[in-house]
């Protein structure tokens, strides 16, 4: 197939999947009010109706760099789906409803754990029916071992405590530059955003930083490609799930203050990824799967 015709076959697929992940908010937003979790009221001047074409649109990238990353692990249907569905409910589901609860008003931790479930596990879903690798040649129960081989238990131990720790100041150092912009929104408590008190915020990054880790550990622990591919793969997957709501669904914000949460969060996600490849990855591992592999010496060509 064409590289031109590969790259319309993908955005058809991205759209029909973005269409998915809004059907899978829609029946999330039923879901959760009969289980007892209330949906938290709109923020003011908002129009419902843009919403819904507005999160096919952003969920169209969405799906095809979360389809794209996962078709190359190779995997059956099934973990690939697994691996899809952790890191998008842990990043969007539970990452960005821990954030909005700390500095909106326009948000329910109930509500958005339990309809984020409903979503995630239909995007998961559809992402992984759709984006098929070209072989599945790769198990989870001969790689998993290999790779926590790769390693001492004492190693690994303070290598993961340094990769969640490590989310902390990164969050912290890059907030601190685009605050001169940002901050007079949340102080003026406007668009329904607030300020909260530093302990919570410091007690939330460590709880996010976490989540994020644990995110982030099957795709590190399955990458059978270099070091430098898994964290632009892994820095893109971060950016487009944790910006896609605040900067580019949530259009009543001002473009400034998207703008610099923009290049806030790209610096986050890449510099996470960093961390995560250089502290986390073993090349010994992904080197030998790739020398006697056929399918990682032949290439992945599917659309």
């Amino acid at each position: 197939m064409s590289r031109a015709r590969c790259i319309l076959v993908s955005i058809g697929k991205g759209l029909l999947a973005g269409l998915v992940w809004q059907v899978g908010l829609i029946a999330g937003a039923i879901i959760a009010p009969l289980l007892g979790f209330e949906a938290p009221p709109s923020p003011p001047g908002v129009d419902p109706t843009l919403l819904l074409p507005l999160g096919v649109l952003i969920g169209a990238p969405v799906a095809i760099l979360l389809g794209e990353l996962n078709r190359r692990l190779r995997l059956p249907f099934v973990p690939r789906a697994l691996v899809v569905f952790l890191f998008n409910y842990l990043v969007y589901g539970v990452g960005q409803t821990l954030e909005q609860v700390l500095f909106t008003v326009n948000a329910s931790f109930g509500y958005g754990i339990v309809s984020g479930l409903v979503q995630a596990a239909l995007f998961a879903l559809i992402v992984a029916a759709l984006w098929r690798p070209a072989t599945t040649d790769r198990v989870i129960r001969d790689i998993l071992p290999d790779f926590l081989r790769t390693r001492r238990p004492l190693d690994w131990i303070w290598r993961l405590a340094v990769a969640w720790l490590i989310y902390l100041p990164i969050y912290w150092g890059v907030g601190r530059l685009v605050s001169p912009i940002v901050a007079p929104l949340y102080e003026a408590a406007e668009f329904g955003l607030v300020l909260p008190e530093t302990a919570a915020m410091i007690d939330m990054q460590y709880l996010r930083g976490a989540v994020y880790l644990l995110a982030v550990l099957p795709i590190v622990a399955l990458w059978p490609g270099p070091r430098r591919s898994l964290w632009l793969w892994l820095g893109a997957g971060l950016l487009i799930q944790i910006a896609a709501t605040p900067i580019l669904l949530a259009y009543w914000y001002p473009i400034p203050f998207r703008l610099a949460h923009a290049l806030e969060l790209a610096v986050d996600s890449f510099a996470q990824a960093v961390v995560y490849a250089q502290l986390l990855f073993t090349p010994q591992h992904a080197a030998g799967e790739a020398r006697t592999s056929p399918a990682a010496r032949r290439g992945d060509a599917a659309c």
